[in-house]
């Protein structure tokens, strides 16, 4: 959590450990799991970012399986509530959905290295929204100490970070985080790396738009539009 929250808002230009893309963002952090690790609130957390004021919400964690109940505790912050949600794609470095980074409305970041290629531990998949730097990120650590880490639970925080400037930045002209994510989205760089074969799932669209680019995301203009699919049954003779 440590290391997680430093990769989002650790303070920055102040001659001090590590510089985040959030700059100075406020954060609040949220305890999901028991004291050996077991996340037994993770979704409850959801909820409780949501009510308490949260505009984006980071979850670096994830399982292989998903359900409608916690579609609906997604759905609920990010509709009710206005909130981005940034999930971390997984770490197992295959093609595969991951909860919540795969539920309708979060975006799911997959990790890419220095060089913008697919970290070797990346999952991947289409529904992935874009990259963003996972590998061997330093970053603040327990004991006022730092650390490298690497995963996609990096590459979720980072993404949240740069989310957080680009919302602040726009502050009069976007009226949602939505709008800032889709920013960063829209103004990705191409994966140009060749390492862990990242050429064949970006091309097939498996990795997202691309490397976020913040200074892309403040400076270029970018529009989108995000559709939801809306299937009507009407139970007779449909």
């Amino acid at each position: 959590g440590v290391a997680v929250a430093g990769d989002a808002c650790a303070v920055t230009n102040n001659v001090t450990g590590v510089a985040s893309p959030g700059f100075n963002s406020r954060f609040l952090p949220v305890k999901v799991g028991d004291a050996n690790g077991v996340l037994i609130a993770a979704y409850q957390g959801v909820v409780y970012a949501a009510d308490h004021g949260c505009n984006i919400i980071n979850c670096s964690w994830g399982t292989s399986g998903g359900g409608d109940y916690e579609q609906n505790i997604i759905d609920y912050a990010v509709i009710n509530k206005n909130v981005t949600v940034i999930a971390s794609a997984g770490n197992g470095g295959i093609n595969q959905p991951m909860y919540p980074s795969s539920y309708n409305n979060v975006y799911r970041v997959a990790s890419s290295t220095s060089n913008d290629s697919r970290s070797f531990f990346s999952d991947y998949g289409s529904d992935v929204d874009w990259t963003a730097p996972g590998d061997n990120i330093y970053s603040t650590w327990a004991n006022s100490s730092y650390t490298a880490l690497s995963g996609t639970s990096m590459a979720s925080p980072v993404s949240a970070g740069a989310v957080a400037l680009v919302q602040a930045y726009f502050y009069y002209d976007y009226t949602n985080c939505l709008q800032a994510a889709e920013k960063l989205k829209q103004t990705c760089d191409p994966l140009t790396g060749t390492d862990n074969n990242t050429q064949i799932p970006y091309s097939q669209g498996k990795l997202g738009k691309g490397r976020i680019d913040l200074y892309n995301a403040l400076t270029q203009a970018a529009k989108s539009i995000i559709m939801n699919p809306v299937t009507v049954t009407d139970n007779n003779d449909d």
